[in-house]
């Protein structure tokens, strides 16, 4: 074959073959898993393994009242949380839940995350806290058997960063619950979300007042039934990585269009 050619033939078929890998590897970068549970097993909430873990961690809960039933987790206790051990690196995490809310009054459930050795008890030491409680949580969001929304960012950081109203929500349906939390900056920033939609503008945190977060996990007040599925924690990729995979892309491109020029 005329080395010429060969070296047109060759060069396509190269870029084609960074193009799969890079393409391979966007699909592997997309959503790294740290932390997936369906509940679909029967029993005890606490001791248990979610689905999807990064070593041994298993749930701590209270010994009661937080039961799997092969299908969803529910609560069956006044108020209290449950959580698995995270720190976190440097990245885009998502954190999301869905939840059922059943009735018309101020109960809600909610999904965030925890501050090291948060208590599991009832009462107001056991569940997420709207100020300075010691068994409070961070960038967290809650929705009310109401169908209305909060979020906060967490102790010590004042009042909620905003919400829906009442009636925004239907009771008895479920929906998803997500905190999209960014440690990619020396100032930590998060947002809220149910299903899909922002509960409130992004919240950064103040210099030097980034949170000291050792777990995820659900909470919940005031009523005395509610229902959890579909537990996730998420790694995103950060935006630089797409711009290098890209501009890796954009580069060889370039490369072909000056090759085929000559």
């Amino acid at each position: 074959m005329n080395k010429s050619l060969s070296g047109y033939l060759s060069l396509p078929l190269a870029l084609g073959g960074l193009f799969v890998f890079t393409a391979a590897t966007v699909s592997a970068q997309v959503v790294e898993v740290i932390y997936e549970d369906a509940f679909n097993r029967s029993g005890d909430l606490l001791g248990s393994a979610p689905d999807t873990r990064p070593g041994t961690e298993t749930w701590v809960a209270a010994a009661s009242d937080r039961v799997t039933d092969g299908s969803v987790l529910t609560f069956t206790e006044d108020r209290g949380n449950a959580f698995l051990p995270f720190t976190p690196g440097s990245g885009i995490y998502e954190l999301s839940v869905r939840v059922n809310p059943v009735g018309s009054g101020n109960d809600w459930h909610a999904v965030g995350f925890l501050q090291p050795g948060a208590g599991i008890g009832g009462g107001g030491a056991g569940n997420f806290a709207f100020g300075n409680d010691p068994a409070g949580a961070f960038a967290w969001v809650l929705l009310r058997d109401n169908g209305a929304t909060l979020t906060f960012a967490g102790k010590g950081t004042g009042g909620n960063q905003g919400g829906d109203p009442s009636g925004t929500y239907a009771s008895g349906e479920f929906h998803t619950l997500m905190v999209r939390l960014d440690t990619t900056d020396d100032q930590w920033s998060y947002q809220a979300f149910v299903n899909g939609n922002p509960v409130a503008d992004a919240y950064t945190y103040p210099l030097g007042g980034n949170p000291n977060i050792g777990a995820v996990g659900l909470s919940t007040a005031g009523g005395t039934v509610y229902t959890f599925d579909d537990f996730q924690l998420t790694l995103i990729p950060e935006p630089s990585t797409y711009a290098a995979i890209f501009g890796a892309l954009a580069f060889a491109g370039m490369v072909l269009r000056r090759r085929l020029r000559k």
